[in-house]
């Protein structure tokens, strides 16, 4: 009597770990951390970060996408310490790995120990704006004063001065204090109007890729490949370029 009793517990153990195994493995939940853009209190490209993010959720039914705002240096920390299992946006650009790794190595991470997905969400396209009379290029920028978001000074190699506040810098700008602010272009603009900033220019810095960042390990090649299956299906069924309608067509890339 007292064996049955033995065997009848080990096997309600193995069940109840069976069982719970099974309950884990139904809906799998995967932490991504959204970066708040600097100075934007409700920009459309977080939107558009939403809403994809979203759409995957949808078009993987055994995931679910717990989303999580937070500061853009944060993020990436987070996603280093393995507290979420991946990052958006996070700029790529293959000819300058130099620049990524410094923009790693402010926040006491190891490039080497994050990934890039593969896919290419959509492309950024990064401007100085300066006064209308003023040009400003990539051969000529070390001649000016520039600015660029604090959060990003090492990833353009501690070429500008970093800001606090891209509305600050650029009203500087605008009064001739400084040459020019380096950013990306949907948030310059958008403060170039806030400022009603008529007699402006905007000189192209850079095109970089928009991508997810995962971890180097083998759960972020799993978190990897799930991102690349679930936005290949939102290509294939035409709902990816339906989020990215508004973004594509006003910029064309």
């Amino acid at each position: 009597m007292h064996n049955c009793l033995k065997i009848f517990t080990k096997l309600c153990i193995v069940i109840w770990f069976t069982s719970g195994s099974l309950m884990v493995s139904a809906e799998e939940v995967l932490r991504i951390s959204v970066a708040e853009l600097p100075d934007v209190d409700k920009h459309p490209k977080e939107e558009l970060h939403i809403n994809l993010l979203q759409a995957l959720d949808e078009q993987l039914p055994d995931i679910r996408f717990e989303i999580i705002k937070m500061p853009f240096a944060r993020s990436i920390v987070e996603l280093a310490r393995d507290h979420v299992d991946a990052q958006l946006p996070i700029l790529y650009d293959p000819q300058d790995a130099l620049g990524a790794t410094d923009y790693m190595m402010q926040m006491g991470v190891k490039l080497s120990d994050l990934a890039y997905t593969d896919e290419n969400i959509y492309r950024a396209r990064f401007v100085i704006v300066s006064r209308e009379e003023i040009e400003i290029t990539p051969s000529n920028y070390a001649q000016h004063s520039i600015e660029t978001d604090i959060s990003h000074v090492a990833f353009f190699s501690n070429r500008f001065v970093g800001s606090h506040s891209m509305k600050e810098s650029i009203a500087k700008v605008q009064r001739g204090e400084l040459s020019g602010y380096l950013f990306e272009e949907h948030k310059v603009k958008q403060v170039i109007r806030e400022l009603d900033f008529v007699d402006h220019r905007l000189n192209t810095w850079a095109f970089y890729d928009i991508r997810f960042m995962v971890r180097n390990s083998p759960q972020g090649a799993k978190v990897k490949s799930l991102l690349g299956k679930g936005i290949a299906q939102l290509k294939q069924s035409g709902e990816f370029q339906a989020i990215m309608h508004d973004l594509i067509s006003e910029h064309g890339y």
